[in-house]
C-alpha cells in the first residue's frame, strides 16, 4: 500500500512479455466517533471496556444507576434512595460492567451519620494531623455483574481520587468484607459501628445493618481501592471477590472479632 491509500497488485510472466498491472483505488472510509462524558473514543472500540465519570445528565446514568440498585435488593433486599450525584462505572459503551458511587465534601457524607464528630476530627485524633476535608472522599456501593469485573474500576477509581488531590478515603464495610479484606493485609482504622438508628427508613435497608457494618477510614485512597469490596452476581448473590476469581462466600461470624480493631481491611458496601 502506497501514502495514497492505493493498493496495487502485479501478474509476472516471463522475461520476454509485458508485465501487467491492474491498480485498485481505495477511497479510506473516515472514523465514526462515540462522544460520551469526559471522553471520546472510535466506534470500532465500543467493546473495550472504559472508564466513565457518570453524571446526572449521562446517557448511561439510568443504566448505572440500576446495575447498584439491583447489587443491593439481591444482596440485601435494600431499596436505595437517591444515589450521589457523582457515579463511575466501567462501560463498553453499551452495558455496565461495574459501578460505584463517589461523594466529595462538597457532597456531604452519607457515611459520616454514624460518627459522632466530623470525619476529619476523627481523623486528626487517629494520626495527630490536621487533614484537609477537601482531600477525603467516600465511596460506596460498588457492583459489579460477573466475577473479576471490578478490578479495574477500582483501579480507575483510586487514580481519579488521586487525580482530584483525595488523600484519605472512608465507606462503610459489611463483616463480609472486612474478613476478606483483612486477610488481605490492608491496614484499616475503624472510625464506628454503622448503627441504623443514626439514619431516616433505616427499614429500607433490607437486611443489610444485620451484616454488622462498620466505618472504615484508610489513608491512601489509591490502595484502599485497590483491594477493597468488589461486589459480584453470583447465583442472584452479591459475593465479595479479591484479585482474580478469589472468593469468600459465607464466612462464620463467630470468627470475626467484635471489635474490628487492629490491622483491620474495609470494602465498600453501602450506598451513600
Amino acid at each position: 500500500m502506497d501514502g495514497g491509500g492505493s493498493i496495487t497488485a502485479a501478474n509476472a510472466g516471463s522475461a520476454d512479455r509485458k508485465t501487467a498491472h491492474t491498480e485498485i483505488r481505495v477511497t479510506p472510509r473516515p472514523i465514526r466517533l462515540i462522544t460520551t462524558c469526559h471522553q471520546t473514543f472510535p466506534a470500532s472500540r465500543r467493546n473495550k471496556v472504559m472508564f466513565e465519570i457518570i453524571d446526572p445528565g449521562h446517557r448511561m446514568r439510568p443504566m448505572v444507576e440500576t446495575c447498584i440498585r439491583t447489587a443491593f435488593l439481591r444482596d440485601y433486599d435494600a431499596r436505595l434512595g437517591p444515589l450521589p450525584r457523582c457515579l463511575v462505572a466501567d462501560t463498553d459503551g453499551v452495558r455496565v460492567t461495574c459501578a460505584a458511587s463517589v461523594r466529595f465534601a462538597r457532597d456531604g457524607f452519607f457515611s459520616e451519620r454514624y460518627l459522632d464528630q466530623p470525619v476529619e476530627a476523627l481523623i486528626a485524633c487517629h494520626t495527630g494531623g490536621s487533614p484537609d476535608r477537601r482531600a477525603i472522599a467516600e465511596v460506596g456501593s460498588l457492583a459489579a455483574n460477573q466475577p473479576g469485573k471490578a478490578e479495574s474500576l477500582i483501579r480507575d477509581i483510586g487514580e481519579f481520587l488521586r487525580s482530584r488531590g483525595i488523600r484519605w478515603g472512608f465507606f462503610t464495610a459489611t463483616a463480609r468484607l472486612r474478613l476478606f479484606l483483612g486477610r488481605a493485609g490492608i491496614s484499616m482504622t475503624e472510625l464506628a459501628m454503622a448503627d441504623p438508628a443514626r439514619i431516616e427508613a433505616a427499614e429500607m435497608w433490607g437486611n443489610y445493618y444485620r451484616q454488622f457494618p462498620k466505618v472504615m477510614l484508610v489513608d491512601d485512597a489509591r490502595l484502599a481501592l485497590a483491594v477493597s469490596s468488589a461486589i459480584t452476581f453470583e447465583k442472584g448473590r452479591a459475593v465479595p471477590t479479591g484479585w482474580g476469581s478469589t472468593k469468600i462466600a459465607n464466612p462464620d461470624p463467630r470468627h470475626l472479632s467484635p471489635s474490628g480493631g487492629g490491622r483491620r481491611a474495609a470494602g465498600i458496601n453501602h450506598a451513600a
